[in-house]
């Protein structure tokens, strides 16, 4: 939708989308949900480095700053603008 990408890059985007959201669902009914770190980590390391591009689309609140120490769904619900 907005130019020509490898087919990895829109699959890990919908990921992200899917991940993301099952969150926002699980939150909204008082559900838990706990990422698998492996699949958070590779989805955090795919959209780390387009942060600025996440913000200046609008689509996404800022990001919240999280510690270092902080674990891998924090850092990815954080990077999507989400408070954990």
């Amino acid at each position: 939708s907005y130019g020509d990408f490898p087919a990895e890059h829109y699959i890990r985007e919908q990921a992200n989308d899917h991940l993301i959201h099952a969150w926002d669902l699980g939150t909204a009914i008082g559900t838990p949900v706990k990422f698998n770190p492996a699949v958070a980590t590779a989805l955090y390391r795919t959209a780390l480095p387009r942060k600025h591009e996440l913000a200046a689309s609008g689509l996404f609140a800022p990001a919240i700053a999280v510690p270092d120490s902080a674990d891998i769904q924090i850092k990815l619900l954080a990077l999507f603008g989400r408070h954990a």
